[in-house]
């Protein structure tokens, strides 16, 4: 990627040069309709021409894919929030009629109707949701361009770069009401669709027994165990809700992490595995004797880079030419991460040959960018290579088969000051400044990850609280039980934390696999022009499983403090 405060493009009139002879013009830029390639080719047969549509050209394709990119992030970002928000309302309308349970069954005896209840309640939600979603969507609107916008325009030079409202984004929070009420009207029915008597009376006794599945198997716990299975398998709803609720606090943790720690192994891969050389010489080599000098200064070798044409079953696709003296400085790795050798033929980018069909042993055909002449190769290795997509092939194999192999850039070591002031020098590239390049490029990812990091956090503590103070309320009466019958404090916590645990360990055997499919799906947005692997190290799962496991417990500590105040009296005597 280009140092835009370095390099740039300058523009002048043709009336203002003198020397009108001196300009040689070497493209032509013509719009119309229909098939405009096949046209222009034709038309200009046998001439050394090539034709680039808009779509494929550069400065257009990169800004596309980046669009692309952001738009097919966001709906994801947008769908996996979505999820939580729904965990979230199904847990706090939960909790907020469970509180009420004795005042609806109270309203229910009085003679109130179930309509004004359901509107009253409903209506409660609705309106929280539908306030929470217009100020989130102003928040976004505001906050979230500012935190992106910097590391465009590191990236790029655009001419306004400002935040805009998509068209029918209003609809977004009567979009989210709409869904609110509809969670809302399920948990509603659930409370009360029974008549008073019922109401009040559930609170506070049994409920109907039923014999536990594979009891044989929990005959051998202790009480805490036998205890805390009878109340989750008894309680199914709020058991699910917790599981998921932790599943998707750890999906989030561990896609952050595994996102983070993929592009840091990218640029990793890249410039220390795949790019070997310190520096990279790139400029015109048609004086021998200069680029001789170059090569012993530099103790490197020559590199060939530029465009190719490639043709397969009738496909056509443009890719990079990526010829190498050698792979001392540029080294080939297949789909497992093995170094392979080239010795004949060419080797082909994977995401080249996906999207061509191309398989090892296949024969394509390919010519140089603005060349006529075309080239039958047998494609010998389909390798990973993270930046450059196409074609790569030794010079020893281009000098046998009459391939004409033009130098461009010459790689190696640190060069000789004296050389790169040359005027033969257009640019010269060291490995920190190619590093930092890619890392620029990979930064909307980085903070992306740190988002998914916060909001995993923050999103998970509101659900865990939730539905931890949901079964406190639940299972108010069954502690007070305990406390009248000489339980101790810190045995019924005992008792209350153990069962935290057990669901933390399930939603996070669920969420890791959940977590990693996120993460693939994530990476599968980068454009093609970039092969990124999923790579996740042992800190990812060592952090998110004790960072969810810490956030429960600390939740858990938290509610249990409750029990210290709970009233034996008015917890036994409710129905009196």
């Amino acid at each position: 990627m280009p140092d835009h405060k370095n390099n740039g493009f300058a523009f002048i009139n043709e009336g203002d040069i003198k020397e009108i002879g001196k300009i040689h013009w070497n493209q032509l830029l013509i719009s119309g309709t229909g098939n405009l390639k096949k046209t222009i080719s034709n038309t200009l047969e046998g001439n050394d021409t090539t034709v680039v549509l808009q779509k494929d050209h550069t400065s257009y394709s990169v800004m596309n894919d980046e669009i692309t990119q952001h738009k097919e992030i966001g709906l994801i970002f947008a769908m996996v929030f979505l999820f939580i928000a729904i965990l979230v309302t199904i847990t706090t309308v939960h909790r907020l009629l469970n509180s009420q349970r004795l005042q609806i069954g109270i309203l229910k005896s009085m003679g109130f109707h179930k309509r004004p209840l359901y509107i009253h309640y409903i209506s409660h939600s609705t309106f929280v949701c539908l306030l929470g979603s217009v100020f989130g969507w102003c928040a976004g609107y505001i906050t979230l361009p500012k935190l992106l916008f910097p590391i465009m325009e590191e990236m790029y030079t655009l001419p306004k770069l400002k935040s805009a409202m998509v068209a029918g984004s209003w609809l977004l929070p009567i979009a989210c009401a709409l869904l609110c009420l509809a969670v809302s009207l399920a948990v509603c029915h659930k409370y009360l669709k029974e008549n008073a008597a019922k109401i009040l009376y559930s609170n506070s006794v049994e409920k109907e027994y039923k014999e536990l599945p594979l009891s044989f198997l929990w005959k051998h716990l202790s009480f805490y165990g036998q205890w805390n299975m009878r109340d989750i398998f008894r309680n199914k709803l709020r058991s699910s809700m917790t599981i998921l609720g932790v599943m998707g606090c750890v999906a989030l943790l561990f896609s952050s992490f595994g996102l983070f720690a993929s592009m840091n192994h990218m640029s990793e891969w890249t410039f220390d595995k795949v790019q070997t050389y310190n520096t990279k010489v790139t400029g015109n080599y048609s004086d021998e004797e200069f680029k001789n000098k170059l090569l012993q200064s530099m103790y490197g070798e020559e590199l060939m880079e530029t465009s190719a044409e490639i043709k397969f079953n009738g496909k056509e696709e443009n890719a990079a030419f990526t010829g190498v003296e050698s792979q001392d400085f540029i080294r080939l790795y297949d789909n497992e991460g093995k170094k392979i050798e080239l010795e004949e033929g060419i080797a082909l980018s994977r995401n080249t040959a996906n999207k061509l069909g191309i398989e090892v042993g296949d024969r394509l055909m390919w010519k140089f960018t603005g060349s006529d002449e075309w080239y039958l190769e047998v494609v010998k290795h389909i390798v990973r290579t993270p930046m450059t997509q196409g074609i790569t092939m030794l010079k020893s194999e281009m000098d046998a088969e009459g391939i004409p192999f033009h130098t461009t850039s010459i790689i190696g070591e640190k060069p000789d000051k004296l050389l790169t002031n040359s005027d033969y020098v257009d640019s010269v590239q060291h490995k920190s400044d190619l590093k930092y390049a890619l890392d620029m490029m990979l930064n909307a990812s980085v903070m992306l990850s740190v988002l998914f990091l916060v909001f995993a956090v923050l999103l998970g503590s509101v659900i865990l609280y939730n539905l931890g103070t949901l079964s406190y309320m639940e299972r108010y009466r069954d502690m007070a039980t305990l406390k009248v019958l000489g339980f101790h404090n810190l045995r019924i916590k005992k008792l209350m934390i153990q069962q935290n645990l057990w669901l933390t360990i399930a939603g996070i055997i669920i969420g890791l696999p959940t977590g990693y499919g996120l993460t693939i799906l994530m990476l599968s947005t980068v454009q093609d022009s970039i092969d990124i692997s999923v790579y996740i190290p042992a800190y990812a799962y060592i952090i998110s499983i004790l960072g969810t496991f810490f956030l429960s417990w600390m939740i858990s500590k938290l509610l249990s403090r409750k029990i210290y105040h709970i009233d034996m009296i008015s917890a036994l005597k409710i129905n009196d």
